[in-house]
């Protein structure tokens, strides 16, 4: 490259004019920003009377006292089923699950009785009817 006070070109002795202008130097243009991964989508429970009660990443079981504080619609005679610590609902990498804490009523999903069975897979608006008292709708939001 010429010195920036040059007349000649170094190389092949053209004249330099003072308009010459060098030419820009190539720059690696910075890499795009990593997209912010979204957050994790959570999981709801929607109680019959259209209450939520948001589940945690971690899990959270579930019992009478849950279902009592969170809805009004519950009738209290059906409450009586469920067990203290009815169901636990659980992530693991990104999907839902659902095992009945060995209540004393069970637990249906979809109709179908979990009790014993270890944990299932929860999918957008299964049912889960713990001890037949109420028909609690899951949702990921």
């Amino acid at each position: 490259m010429n010195e920036p006070d040059a007349s000649f070109c170094e190389n092949c002795a053209t004249p330099l004019t003072p308009s010459a202008q060098p030419l820009p130097v190539y720059q690696q243009p910075s890499p795009l920003p990593s997209p912010v991964p979204s957050p994790p989508k959570a999981g709801v429970l929607i109680l019959p009377d259209n209450s939520e009660i948001r589940i945690t990443a971690s899990g959270r079981v579930f019992g009478k006292l849950d279902l009592a504080k969170a809805s009004t619609t519950i009738p209290q005679d059906e409450l009586k089923f469920v067990s203290r610590q009815h169901f636990t609902i659980y992530q693991d990498q990104g999907r839902y699950y659902i095992e009945d804490a060995n209540s004393a009523n069970g637990t249906l999903l979809n109709g179908e009785e979990i009790k014993g069975k270890g944990r299932r897979e929860l999918k957008e608006g299964d049912e889960i009817n713990p001890a037949g008292a109420a028909k609690i709708q899951f949702r990921i939001r």
